[in-house]
């Protein structure tokens, strides 16, 4: 058995984290992989391969063969004119698989994508109107060629389904989960770290986000003696929103909203451990891990009630308030934190091990070999 696996995407973003938490439990199993990657990750993707090398009982060595490809994905070239080369060696393999829904040309062999959610049509003004026309076409295309798509929650499934149901009606997708890095799980840094008052947001800062909403319950909450401030694990500077409410929102904030720039893991490790509140007030997610990641650092959580987190933290220790509503997520703002302690949470071991990236790589594995 030999996989080809695009490993192009790694470094950036959700997707990025995702392959590189499957890939460790990938190549612990007695599977040949053809890896495409680009220069920027070679070698962290070679010291990888060789680290997980095949478990002890395989009768040999399994194949690790790369392949250097550096062209973007989406691109025009990678879907028109990929290198012959690089086509001959993935149809040599047994099965395709991409962490994300793009499909070069000329695969002959079984192909198996992911996405992870289907914003772009869902959600109106996200994007231009030629940028939502670009991004149907590579998902129909994904729906086409694609003998199973992977996704991470019965949300995100559903919303595949509705959009794919016309381009083919017998296509199957698969809920495979997804998980907070392996760091995170275990806790992030290690040491006495005292929580503060600040309320935390992590995300990218989009409109879908709902930050518009956070910033003005927050204002709302100081005006009712809140303390707290607001720490915005993003950049400023890289805003992606034509939402002029938010900026304008920011004008009369003053220190009682802080952007981060930048973050190392460790350092926002230590802004989740610190922080008194974690809050996600987002109006459309695939998954959303901040709050995962918040809950396994002691933090609490309090995020919209979208359909996708009533799925996926059903069972946990989080609050809920109404999505876009700002004047329910300002009450909640006061009722936990006004003059209170911070909240320690201790989740359970079973919910530690709801979503690992092991038993996503499993689903995955299990479905293609």
């Amino acid at each position: 058995m030999k996989m080809a696996i695009d490993c192009r995407v790694l470094g950036s973003s959700g997707i990025g984290t995702f392959l590189k938490g499957v890939l460790p439990y990938f190549f612990k199993t007695g599977i040949s992989f053809l890896i495409i990657t680009n220069k920027k990750n070679y070698n962290f993707i070679y010291d990888l391969s060789q680290k997980n090398a095949a478990e002890e009982n395989c009768l040999q060595r399994p194949e690790r063969e790369f392949f250097i490809w550096n062209e973007k994905p989406f691109s025009l070239s990678e879907i028109c004119k990929p290198p012959a080369a690089l086509i001959k060696k993935i149809n040599s393999c047994n099965v395709y698989w991409s962490p994300f829904f793009n499909i070069p040309r000329g695969i002959k062999i079984s192909v198996y994508t992911t996405i992870h959610d289907i914003i772009f049509p869902d959600f109106p003004g996200i994007t231009s109107r030629a940028g939502l026309a670009a991004r149907m076409f590579f998902f129909n295309r994904c729906f086409k060629l694609s003998a199973r798509v992977f996704t991470v929650s019965g949300f995100s499934a559903s919303r595949i389904r509705f959009y794919s149901q016309n381009i083919n009606r017998n296509l199957k997708i698969v809920v495979c989960g997804t998980a907070a890095d392996e760091g995170v799980r275990s806790g992030g840094v290690v040491g006495n770290i005292k929580k503060t008052k600040t309320i935390l947001f992590v995300g990218n800062i989009k409109k879908h986000k709902g930050l518009f909403t956070l910033i003005k319950a927050f204002q709302n909450a100081k005006k009712q003696g809140l303390t707290h401030k607001l720490i915005i694990a993003g950049e400023k500077e890289n805003f992606r929103t034509k939402d002029a409410r938010v900026l304008a929102a920011l004008k009369d904030s003053g220190d009682d909203i802080v952007f981060t720039g930048f973050l190392g893991e460790e350092e926002l490790s230590v802004l989740y451990k610190e922080a008194a509140l974690l809050v996600q007030p987002s109006l459309y997610e695939g998954f959303g891990l901040p709050p995962m990641e918040a809950m396994l650092h002691g933090t609490l959580a309090l995020i919209s009630d979208i359909p996708v987190f009533k799925e996926v933290y059903a069972g946990f220790p989080v609050h809920f308030f109404q999505a876009g509503n700002e004047k329910k997520l300002e009450e909640q703002l006061v009722s936990l934190l006004r003059n209170k302690e911070p909240q320690t949470v201790v989740l359970t071991q079973a919910q530690k091990e709801k979503y690992t990236f092991q038993k996503t790589s499993l689903r995955i594995l299990g479905e293609i070999t």
